[in-house]
């Protein structure tokens, strides 16, 4: 009885003459969302992860900082006298070169007049050959280390 006259009330017109107040929803609600998210364009599977009760354990008994990879690195593909340029540029390097700039993140540094199109989070090989292919192709291109 009750329980189905609060449920018909809810999705329905009210036969028994309660009011329910719904909050509304907006379209669009939680575009304002601070929680910024990056695409790539990885059709991999993600690595399986493992589960360990301590960081040593994760590691494994001969890892060291040396045999972990650091995605330190990144790659500079031109300097720009406009954002728009810059970020317009970083997206044709990354659909020409998809392959190698697959894991990596493409950004715009700059203020005032002066823009960098960059791509980051790449470890030393990766940036060294994607910046590689790049020049091959007769781009501009420079690597460096984030301090």
């Amino acid at each position: 009885g009750e329980r189905l006259e609060l449920t018909q009330n809810l999705f329905g017109p009210s036969h028994a003459g309660f009011a329910i107040a719904r909050p509304p929803v907006w379209q669009g609600e939680g575009d304002n969302d601070p929680i910024g998210v990056v695409l790539t364009r990885s059709t991999a599977a993600p690595a399986p992860v493992t589960v360990a009760p301590t960081m040593a354990a994760a590691r494994g008994p001969h890892a060291s900082a040396s045999h972990l990879e650091v995605r330190a690195w990144w790659v500079k593909v031109g300097d720009f006298s406009s954002q728009r340029q810059a970020r317009l540029e970083v997206e044709r390097v990354a659909h020409r070169f998809a392959r190698q700039f697959d894991a990596a993140e493409g950004a715009v540094d700059g203020r005032g007049r002066s823009y960098s199109a960059r791509f980051t989070g790449l470890s030393e090989a990766s940036a060294r050959e994607a910046c590689s292919a790049v020049r091959s192709s007769g781009l501009a291109c420079q690597v460096g280390h984030q301090a």
